[in-house]
């Protein structure tokens, strides 16, 4: 897609979604370039079931954008980055530092990749499970904000991310239309490591004809996580924390 094009649709969809604030000529160029590379390079690796360039700008770059204002401090962590929402849109939109994690070192390398190639220079893809990342002191409650996008269920998300926050961060999880049950099935969990809710954003995200459901949830690191969270996967994932 031609820039002008690419660009003249963001600023398009930000404004339907009421977040034009955060769009920048700057950042919409790296943007282009990474939808560009994600487009090619991404279809062969199965990074995204999105092809079309105007429906990542939709659902990928606009809803990934929603978590910027609920971000508080320069360092950040993605946890579960897969093809790099929200990470490469935090990235480009803002001048935070923003680490991707994920477990596959496929995905890491393709978004150092495609970050190079994008002239996004403050993203860093690193490949680990984050149960065990968070336990390594050079990780654990070192970061003002965690996000995940797309991962896993709350009361499992919460005890993967919350250790890595820092004691007065956030935690910020974009989540479906399921975001409100889900939020009421980890409340012992956000409780238990550390966390308290401040705010459940209910909101519609507008693509084009259609209009799809979003919870964005703002939890506050308020107390040390306990050092025997998070448990293994396994276990994390067959008896969660409720």
């Amino acid at each position: 897609m031609d820039f002008d094009i690419f660009c003249e649709k963001m600023r398009s969809s930000f404004r339907k979604n009421g977040i034009e604030e955060l769009f920048s000529q700057s950042g919409a160029e790296k943007l282009h370039k990474m939808t560009g590379e994600l487009a090619s390079v991404g279809a062969n690796m199965n990074l995204t079931a999105i092809k079309d360039e105007c429906e990542m700008i939709s659902k990928h770059i606009t809803d990934s954008a929603f978590a910027i204002p609920h971000i508080c401090g320069k360092k950040i962590l993605d946890v579960g980055a897969g093809a790099g929402f929200p990470s490469f849109v935090i990235a480009a939109l803002t001048d935070c530092d923003v680490l991707s994690l994920d477990s596959t070192a496929k995905k890491t390398a393709y978004i150092n990749n495609t970050a190079k190639v994008s002239g996004i220079s403050n993203i860093l893809g690193i490949s680990g499970r984050a149960e065990e990342f968070s336990q390594k002191e050079e990780y654990r409650e070192k970061f003002d904000t965690v996000t995940a996008r797309a991962v896993a269920n709350l009361p499992v998300l919460c005890e993967l991310c919350l250790p890595f926050v820092k004691v007065g961060g956030r935690f910020v999880a974009l989540k479906g239309q399921s975001g409100k049950v889900e939020l009421e099935r980890a409340a012992k969990a956000i409780a238990l490591l550390g966390g308290r809710v401040t705010e459940d954003k209910e909101i519609s995200l507008i693509c084009d004809d259609e209009t799809a459901a979003r919870h964005i949830i703002v939890i506050e690191k308020i107390a040390n996580t306990p050092a025997k969270y998070p448990r293994k996967y396994a276990k994390i994932t067959a008896s969660p924390i409720q």
